[in-house]
């Protein structure tokens, strides 16, 4: 799918279930995209958001079984609630400096095996990282490497229940 320039927003639940989905081309125009936009999308495997994404909807990508790549925006704050749930072939992701909070199951039963952290993330919400069995590997944008044991940054107000439960 070409979404034309122009369009600003992609309303919710918009693509959701389009099973033959592989990929979508989203112009520079568009500033916020509905929740669940394209849940359930399983064949989408990559997408790269536009740098002008101000609003995101919660469970964007939920049950994107083939989504392997993502390219967040720069500038966002917040990592919504089940954007990634259940993306079990997303194995690598860096979330932007900018976001200082993840949201509810955000990569709850991801695939994630890495995950590079906000130095300044102020907070993790509750399951933000459940059930992500192979994730081993954690870092910080600031350089700091958690590999023996999950470190936890000063500035971090508040971690959810259940936030890294069932993970390696």
């Amino acid at each position: 799918i070409i979404i034309p320039e122009g369009v600003r927003t992609l309303e919710p639940i918009c693509m959701r279930g389009c099973s033959y989905l592989t990929s979508v081309q989203v112009p520079q125009t568009v500033t916020t995209i509905g929740y669940n936009c394209m849940a359930s999308c399983d064949k989408l495997e990559s997408f790269t958001f536009p740098d002008n994404i101000t609003g995101m909807g919660y469970g964007i990508f939920s049950k994107c079984h083939n989504l392997k790549e993502v390219s967040l925006p720069r500038n966002i704050t917040t990592l919504p609630e089940s954007t990634f749930y259940w993306c079990y072939a997303l194995t690598d992701i860096e979330i932007p400096e900018s976001v200082t909070k993840i949201g509810d199951s955000a990569f709850a039963s991801a695939g994630l095996v890495s995950v590079t952290l906000p130095a300044g993330l102020k907070s993790i919400e509750d399951n933000a990282f459940d059930i992500c069995s192979d994730l081993c590997d954690i870092r910080y944008t600031d350089g700091t490497e958690c590999s023996s044991q999950l470190i936890l940054k000063e500035g971090l107000e508040s971690v959810g229940k259940n936030a890294f439960t069932r993970c390696r």
